[in-house]
């Protein structure tokens, strides 16, 4: 495919068997690859690497960070950013001619950064901007880099890997495995933060699979490993989300048979449906909160919410700055958490947060990246294009739903902005050949016609 790797392709004229084939495609993974893996599995699980995750990982467990893993927290970041930048420079011109395809999205990015210049710790503010600037471009080299089939791969790896090890976790070392918080003691945590966090990455793991075209024994093995672990993590949540995307999944599928002519019609039905089973949710909400296991606070989210609702309106256009607010019991949030009763790392509604921390401007910046993703994606479906699709329709799915109480987007060393990215870059209409300048595609037309392959025998 034009402007995507080629690493890992077969010679021309070999064949492998059907089966081998599959085999072949999800085993050989290249270094480029392997490093895009370690990448997604150190975002997968915020940073918090088991044994030298930060203070703030370690808040659901109640347990301090030693120096020994603050020293091997920034280690890992090190590590893991420097290969992202390494990455990025490799890649810099074919990078350099996608980027306005981030349109508000690299808008936001520029805005996170300059929300230094107001900031209470700019120091603090500055590093984490970096971090999410690289981490945007990141979402634009896996865009950029890779086809979607590809990306689904190394998702794949990546979340194989995180469940594995969550089994192993909550199995052989369920002190570690298993979720400390009250009334969740058996619900399995892995090697994530919490049993939510966990319940979060098995959901993205499903859509994974769902939008992958091949599908062999050990992608079917791996779909079980993700629904088994989904179930054990307890996060009623994320089991909601995974039926939303199941009813996603169904829609696309009903929509690649259907004629053209009507198409509209399914869409129309689909989103009656909708309206309809948000009106029975609402409905019976109370036994809903219940069988979530949750009060009429949301387990204490309304609460932060109003809490957090007069800082937002000291500064409602520029914001506190990027990372700058939540400092545990320092500065404005130890208000925060002194009305709530406990410490608090993030207002619990991603849009709520952009708010609080990069003003209206942030927040529309957002919206506006946001709502213009979901128009490509009408767009592309009123002209019947809808060939891997579902993968990037997903994570905005996913992103915009937790985004409802949790923060996604500006969490940091968080995957989820790294994935919005990546889907709103590779929707953008016009594909990802016709935004590289003509001058580098004629260097590589350059390239192939003077190549061995390409000279007249003599």
């Amino acid at each position: 495919m034009p402007g995507h790797s080629d690493l890992g392709a077969r010679p021309r004229g070999l064949r492998y068997p059907r089966g081998g084939d599959v085999w072949h495609r999800l085993f050989r993974l290249p270094l480029e690859e392997a490093a895009s893996v370690v990448a997604l599995m150190f975002f997968a699980v915020q940073g918090a690497v088991p044994g030298i995750a930060p203070a703030q990982a370690l808040a659901a467990n109640v347990a301090a960070a030693t120096p020994l893993m603050r020293v091997g927290g920034m280690a890992a970041q090190a590590l893991v950013y420097g290969a992202i930048l390494l990455l990025l420079l490799k890649w810099h011109r074919r990078l350099l001619a996608a980027l306005p395809r981030m349109q508000f999205a690299l808008l936001l990015t520029v805005w996170v950064l300059a929300t230094v210049a107001w900031s209470m710790d700019r120091s603090l503010t500055m590093r984490r901007g970096a971090e999410f600037a690289l981490a945007a471009g990141f979402g634009l080299y896996l865009a950029v880099r890779y086809s979607p089939q590809k990306q689904l791969r190394i998702f794949w790896w990546a979340l194989v890997l995180l469940a594995l090890g969550s089994v192993v976790a909550a199995v052989v070392f369920p002190a570690v495995g298993l979720d400390r918080s009250a009334g969740h003691l058996h619900d399995w945590k892995g090697v994530f933060t919490q049993k939510n966090a966990c319940g979060r990455m098995m959901v993205l793991a499903t859509a994974v699979v769902l939008a992958m075209r091949r599908r062999g024994l050990m992608v079917a093995a791996s779909a079980v490993l993700f629904l088994a672990v989904l179930a054990l993590s307890g996060s009623r949540g994320a089991w909601l989300l995974e039926a939303v995307l199941l009813a996603a999944t169904a829609l696309f599928a009903t929509l690649r048979r259907a004629e053209p002519r009507t198409r509209a019609g399914v869409l129309l039905a689909a989103g009656v449906a909708g309206v309809a089973s948000l009106a029975l949710l609402y409905a019976k909400r109370t036994p809903l909160m219940e069988w979530m296991g949750r009060n009429a606070t949301l387990s204490g989210r309304t609460e932060i919410w109003q809490a957090v609702w007069p800082f937002v309106m000291r500064k409602p256009w520029l914001g506190w700055g990027y990372a700058a607010f939540w400092r545990g019991w320092t500065g404005p949030s130890f208000d925060v958490s002194s009305a709530v009763h406990f410490l608090v790392f993030h207002a619990h509604n991603g849009y709520l947060d952009l708010w609080l921390q990069t003003g209206a401007v942030g927040l529309g910046l957002f919206v506006l990246a946001y709502g213009r993703a979901w128009l490509c994606v009408g767009q592309r479906l009123a002209r019947g294009r809808m060939r891997d699709l579902l993968w990037p329709v997903s994570l905005l799915l996913v992103v915009g739903l937790y985004g409802l109480d949790e923060n996604t987007v500006l969490i940091p060393n968080g995957i989820f902005w790294t994935v919005l990215v990546m889907a709103m870059v590779q929707l953008e209409p016009g594909g990802l050949r016709q935004r590289i300048p003509a001058r580098l595609r004629g260097r590589a037309k350059a390239r192939a016609a003077y190549a061995p392959s390409a000279l007249p025998a003599r």
